[in-house]
């Protein structure tokens, strides 16, 4: 298995301030180590060999703990934004580093016990993206079919009668995927 991922971690990290005035969102510690480090362990662990992580907030801190802390047998590629791309243009900038293959991404602020290797392993090659789903009526927004397929996000689609989840933050994309995504914004 040559499983690649990317890590979205150009973000402000609104919602941590007053923290991220001075520390990138991914770099946020959590019992004494930064996110980022634990999402780089955890895809080590789980088979990853080369990792893209997009910087824009505080880069500089980012790409100093990358260089001091990328996990031995790791590939870490960066792309910097001057810009923030949104979500959509990170995931297309960060996949033209990964090849042409499905890639595994996650958000660089979440922490999680996820197994990254099942999660990749499980992806359909013909679905265009498969997106790891977990019940929080509070952020619940994600309507699925009887198929377990996406059937829509936000509101509620017309004569849908199947279960809203909320997104985790990890996805499998595949390439086919990427002529969806905006190119930037």
């Amino acid at each position: 298995m040559d499983m690649r991922a990317a890590i979205l971690a150009a973000g402000l990290g609104t919602r941590l301030r007053p923290l991220t005035h001075a520390t990138p969102k991914a770099l946020a510690p959590v019992l004494n180590r930064p996110l980022l480090g634990v999402a780089l362990a955890q895809l080590r662990q789980a088979g990853a060999r080369r990792v893209a992580v997009n910087t824009h907030h505080l880069a500089e801190q980012v790409q100093e703990f990358l260089i001091a802390q990328t996990p031995p047998g790791l590939e870490v590629v960066v792309r910097h934004e001057p810009e923030i791309l949104g979500t959509g243009g990170g995931l297309r900038s960060l996949a033209g580093a990964l090849g042409d293959t499905p890639f595994l991404a996650l958000n660089a602020d979440i922490l999680t016990d996820l197994d990254f290797g099942e999660i990749f392993r499980s992806h359909d090659e013909a679905a265009l993206a498969t997106l790891v789903l977990h019940d929080c009526p509070r952020y619940n927004n994600v309507w699925i079919d009887r198929d377990a397929r996406v059937a829509g996000v936000g509101a509620r689609p017309p004569d849908h009668s199947g279960p809203a989840l909320a997104y985790t933050g990890v996805q499998v994309v595949s390439r086919r995927m990427l002529e969806f995504l905006p190119r930037s914004g």
